[in-house]
């Protein structure tokens, strides 16, 4: 069984565990059974917590599998490797079940495995995403965007990362944080550039994140009046936005920029 998954951008500024963005970066996953009476190895393997996660969800035993992994998504850069292993983890395990349970189920069980939905959603289902307590919401993204992954050598644990975040905030930030979620949202959707540009300012995680990547202000500054520059999930990759007239090239010390687009099927079965 071969499994495609995206890679995914996650937060985008104020959305906080909350917004994921499909991106045309890919994960494929073979996945094949072994010979009865073989033991499972490979148990720290993510693809394979998820399959034997789903199948003690269900009250089954999982068989011993194999899992062979190419594609393009980087490790602990923001880009959603460890959500396109689980989305490939619970496929799999729902396909060789047979209990055929849909997407929306999966993602339930995904976001418990991921510790939120940001980019497990956007994996499973692709486009613009916002999962919540079983709520979902998909939005399709403008054409008239463009997107650049600018992917630096630095490495960000996203668990080193959360453990600098403040516990408190102030109301007025939390107000500005929801004001730019929604902003957000509607920028990407209608593709205005202009409006991307002025987003408040997250309040919760973006600035104090990004001031431990090498150089990640420095460019924010540089690209603010081209487009907007969003740290991908956690970092240490940036994500810029702009519209399709933006021609400029994208070179910055010690970072590879890899132009995307956004992915519209979210993880799929491959023949």
């Amino acid at each position: 069984m071969k499994i495609r998954v995206p890679g995914t951008s996650a937060n985008l500024g104020a959305g906080f565990d909350l917004l994921g963005l499909a991106l045309s970066i890919y994960n494929s996953f073979e996945i094949t059974l072994k010979n009865p009476g073989e033991v499972q190895d490979e148990t720290d393997n993510l693809v394979v917590k998820a399959f034997g996660y789903f199948y003690a969800q269900q009250g089954m035993n999982p068989p011993a599998i194999d899992v062979r992994i190419t594609g393009d998504v980087p490790v602990s850069r923001g880009l959603g490797s460890s959500a396109t292993c689980i989305v490939a983890g619970l496929m799999a395990a729902n396909e060789l079940s047979g209990l055929n349970l849909s997407k929306f189920e999966l993602l339930s069980m995904a976001a418990d495995l991921e510790g939120h939905g940001d980019n497990v959603s956007a994996a499973l289902f692709g486009a613009l995403t916002m999962y919540y307590q079983g709520h979902l919401l998909r939005k399709r993204v403008s054409p008239l965007l463009t997107f650049y992954a600018l992917i630096p050598d630095y490495i960000q644990s996203t668990e080193a990362s959360r453990k600098a975040l403040s516990r408190t905030l102030v109301i007025e930030d939390a107000v500005q944080n929801m004001a730019a979620t929604v902003l957000t949202i509607e920028s990407l959707v209608e593709g205005d550039v202009e409006l991307l540009k002025r987003l408040p300012q997250d309040t919760l995680h973006e600035a104090r994140r990004m001031a431990k990547i090498p150089g990640a202000l420095s460019i924010k500054e540089t690209l603010q009046n081209q487009g907007r520059v969003f740290l991908s999930g956690s970092g240490s990759t940036l994500l810029f936005i702009a519209d399709q007239s933006f021609k400029n090239p994208l070179v910055f010390e010690g970072y590879k920029v890899c132009a995307l687009s956004v992915d519209e099927e979210g993880a799929v079965y491959e023949p």
